[in-house]
């Protein structure tokens, strides 16, 4: 058994003043978090600390146009960060004895950005492309950038395609036993949306994407961090509502996804082993296949709105089988998504609009399927009914 608890203190500021077409926004914040982990008798704490100022300069160019420009800096330190876990659910073969190997350091990193941004309006749409500098103390500086555009197509119909990169923050494991310079994690994406619009209330949406993911790191349960690879992703998604009548509104949407690309490789310290002849530290290497989740989702919902502030909501989930691997394999099968129904009722309450009662149903059909955890999977909930009451002094 375990417990996991992350208290969260956050102070934030904010400025703004116009001058003539410029507008100016000063703003910061601190943060600090407190992680504490307990597995068994072994207990974990880490303590983040986050100070962040950010200005931006936003002004109207060519009447159409709108620059903005910003720059901000970030500390983040970290008391304690887990640098190696050491925590092994399973026991130690031999009939030694388990010591776990927990390694954690401080841990600080200066982030100094600059970007900008230009949108444009151009024949009845808008255009805009964005570049960011990422300049990190601790490693390599990330350069991102978006291009994009929105632009209607008759009367009910817009356009909207979209194409930039991401970057993804290295774990800690990377940053204390690598000693040497490396590439982060990536994203590129490119996607175009083709949406309808009635004036009636209906409405739907096909969005078509392609993300290539390069350096992919995965972390393991057991401790491990996977080499570096990449992945290939292809995806839709089909969305719409129709107003079925003044009070009646029904909503669906559709999700399907394909990815390719080579299985995660780990290789991660596992325990020391210690008997008559002395202690040795034991490693392992093992491939896990990419949890890719459900290939397809969909979900549906009505809404029904009898009065004013009186909601009652049904809706649905369904989605593909998908495959698992857990503990290199020895623990393998597939979770099931079956069709799950939650429903709710909103009521307005009693005093003037100062409180709000909730009544709340999941899994109306009390479905047993299984899902994801972090050693393996687990029941998914039953039948649950809450009630709630909110009441603003």
């Amino acid at each position: 058994s375990g417990t996991r608890e992350a208290p969260v203190n956050y102070l934030k500021a904010t400025a703004s003043k116009v001058h003539g077409p410029s507008h100016y926004t000063l703003m910061g914040f601190y943060q600090s978090t407190d992680f504490k982990t307990r597995d068994a008798d072994i207990e974990r704490s880490q303590r983040n600390h986050v100070w962040h100022a950010e200005l931006t300069w936003d002004r109207r160019i060519m009447s159409r146009g709108l620059m903005t420009l910003g720059a901000s800096w970030r500390r983040n330190d970290v008391d304690d960060a887990i640098v190696r876990d050491g925590f092994d659910p399973r026991p130690p073969p031999g009939g030694g004895f388990f010591v776990p190997q927990i390694a954690q350091a401080d841990f600080t990193n200066d982030l100094g950005s600059l970007y900008a941004q230009f949108r444009y309006q151009l024949w009845q749409g808008e255009w805009w492309a964005g570049l960011r500098l990422d300049d990190h103390s601790e490693y390599e500086s990330t350069l991102s950038y978006s291009l994009g555009m929105h632009h209607p197509l008759g009367e009910d119909f817009n356009l909207k395609v979209a194409y930039g990169n991401a970057f993804r923050s290295p774990y800690s494991s990377q940053l204390f036993f690598n000693n040497q310079a490396f590439d982060p994690e990536s994203v590129q994406t490119i996607s175009v949306q083709l949406a309808w619009e009635a004036d009636r209330g209906h409405s739907l949406e096909l969005t078509l994407y392609h993300s290539d993911i390069d350096d992919h790191i995965a972390e393991d349960p057991l401790g491990g961090l996977s080499q570096p690879s990449g992945r290939q992703i292809y995806g839709l998604e089909l969305v719409g509502k129709a107003r079925l009548t003044p009070t009646v509104t029904l909503n669906a949407g559709f999700t399907a996804m394909h990815s390719s690309g080579d299985e995660e490789q780990f290789e991660t310290y596992l325990y020391t082993l210690c008997g008559s002849n002395g202690c040795e530290d034991v490693y392992e290497e093992w491939d896990e296949p990419v949890d890719e989740g459900p290939s397809w989702l969909a979900d549906f919902g009505l809404s029904w709105e009898p009065a004013k502030g009186h909601n009652l909501t049904i809706g649905g989930r369904i989605g593909d089988d998908y495959d698992y691997s857990y503990e290199m394999g020895s623990i393998e099968g597939s979770y099931d998504y079956p069709l799950v129904i939650d429903a709710s009722y909103n009521h307005p309450g009693f005093f003037a609009g100062k409180d709000k009662l909730t009544l709340r149903a999941t899994n109306l059909l009390d479905r047993d399927y299984k899902q994801p955890d972090v050693y393996g999977p687990v029941d998914g909930p039953p039948l649950q009914i809450s009630l709630e009451w909110k009441y603003r002094f």
